[in-house]
């Protein structure tokens, strides 16, 4: 009697132990690095698959747990059927290189009745050889610039200034030579070596300025 009480409590205990089991959902084909252009404003980042392994109709669902460091240029992960799933940019992303080059996203996926998984992507911002002018500089191309006409020759009276200057030794010049205006190699705008004369005064000289790297 003893015996088989024993038994039966020990094939009790198996059976209970084999329900007790949990399948985790699995991340195919998943990234773990991916390099994208600084430049890159839109577009796919990174693609890959989620199953769910406990039931077939069960659809899996990934979220954007955390990005380090901290930014808003990525969108939260497509969903485009079949457990297949897209990152992408948001419209208008800004990257800097050489501010951060890279960023790491941690998603987590899950599946009904399934233990979650999290993976994490790394993206490696590749630096782009280009230039950009300061914000400053747009501001000020909205509005004019007061010169007095009795300003003192070789005066500085504006400097073009690049938040990237590229790789290269930069070259500035005016798109239109025939402003009253000299432009020297650091990039200042200086009242020409003569000075104004009367018939320039309350004239408004509209002047681009060309920017290159040799």
């Amino acid at each position: 009697m003893g015996l088989g009480w024993h038994l039966h409590l020990s094939l009790l205990l198996t059976i209970c132990a084999k329900d007790a089991v949990i399948v985790a959902v699995e991340f195919i084909d998943f990234p773990r690095t991916v390099d994208v252009d600084e430049s890159a404003t839109v577009g796919v980042v990174a693609s890959f698959t989620v199953i769910c392994n406990t039931s077939s109709s069960s659809r899996p669902t990934v979220n954007l747990e955390n990005i380090s460091p901290t930014t808003t240029f990525f969108n939260l992960p497509n969903a485009l059927g079949n457990g297949t799933f897209q990152v992408t940019l948001r419209p208008g992303a800004d990257m800097n290189a050489r501010e951060v080059n890279q960023y790491i996203l941690t998603f987590k996926a899950e599946c009904p009745g399934e233990t979650p998984v999290t993976s994490q992507l790394y993206i490696h911002v590749k630096e782009v050889d280009r230039l950009e002018c300061e914000d400053t500089f747009l501001n000020t191309a909205a509005r004019p610039l007061l010169v007095p006409e009795n300003a003192a020759p070789d005066t500085v009276i504006y400097t073009v200034t690049l938040k990237r200057k590229g790789r290269g030794s930069l070259r500035f010049a005016f798109e239109d030579a025939s402003v009253p205006f000299t432009l020297n190699s650091m990039g200042e705008v200086l009242v020409p070596a003569t000075g104004f004369t009367r018939t320039q005064a309350g004239k408004v000289c509209a002047s681009l300025y060309l920017v290159d790297a040799k």
